[in-house]
C-alpha cells in the first residue's frame, strides 16, 4: 500500500475536526462504517487490515458511542468481506449490508445487524456486488444499489440500478 492506514478516530463539530481516540478497532480499508439511530452508535464491520504479508480481509463488529468503541462478539458474522455497503432501515430497525467482496469472490448477500446479531436474510436476491453505491430511500421507502464491480481483480464497472422494497432486489436501470 502506497497510503498510510491509520487506526484513528476523528469527530467533526460543525467547524473544525478534533481527534477522540486512538484506541479501537486495528487500523484498516475498504470496510464500511454506517449509524445505527435504534441504538444511537456507530457500526463498522470487515474490511482489510494490513499485516505483514499485505492486506488481510477481517469479520469482525465495533460500535462507536460517546464512551468509545468496543468489538462486539458476534458468532453469527457474515464473514470476511471488503467492499461492502451498508445502510440503516428504518423498518425493521436494522442495519443492513449488502454484498461485498470475500478473498476468493464477490458476494450477493444482505445481512441485518440487531445490535446485538447478524442475521443472513434470504429475501433479498441481487447480483454479485462489491464496490458499488447503496442509499435508502426514505420516501419511496426502498433500497437502492447502483453501480459497482461483479468480480475481484480485472472487474466489470456495472452502471445499473437496483431497487429492493424488502424482498429481491429488481434492475429499474437500464431496463430490459
Amino acid at each position: 500500500l502506497d497510503a498510510e492506514v491509520r487506526a484513528d478516530t476523528w469527530a467533526w463539530d460543525g467547524a473544525s475536526w478534533r481527534p477522540v481516540t486512538e484506541d479501537g478497532p486495528p487500523a484498516r480499508f475498504a470496510n464500511f462504517l454506517v449509524y445505527d439511530p435504534a441504538r444511537r452508535n456507530l457500526v463498522l464491520y470487515g474490511g482489510h487490515v494490513v499485516v505483514e504479508d499485505g492486506p488481510l480481509a477481517v469479520a469482525d463488529t465495533w460500535l462507536w458511542d460517546s464512551s468509545g468503541w468496543r468489538e462486539v462478539a458476534a458468532d453469527s458474522a457474515p464473514g470476511p468481506r471488503v467492499n461492502a455497503r451498508a445502510v440503516f432501515d428504518p423498518g425493521p430497525q436494522r442495519v443492513l449490508l449488502v454484498a461485498g467482496g470475500s478473498e476468493a469472490a464477490t458476494l450477493d448477500d444482505v445481512w441485518g445487524w440487531d445490535g446485538t446479531s447478524w442475521t443472513r436474510l434470504a429475501e433479498h436476491a441481487l447480483p454479485p456486488r462489491q464496490a458499488h453505491g447503496l442509499a435508502y430511500d426514505s420516501t419511496r421507502q426502498v433500497l437502492v444499489l447502483t453501480g459497482g464491480l461483479d468480480q475481484p481483480g480485472t472487474a466489470a464497472r456495472h452502471q445499473d440500478v437496483w431497487e429492493s422494497a424488502g424482498t429481491a432486489f429488481e434492475r429499474v436501470y437500464p431496463p430490459d
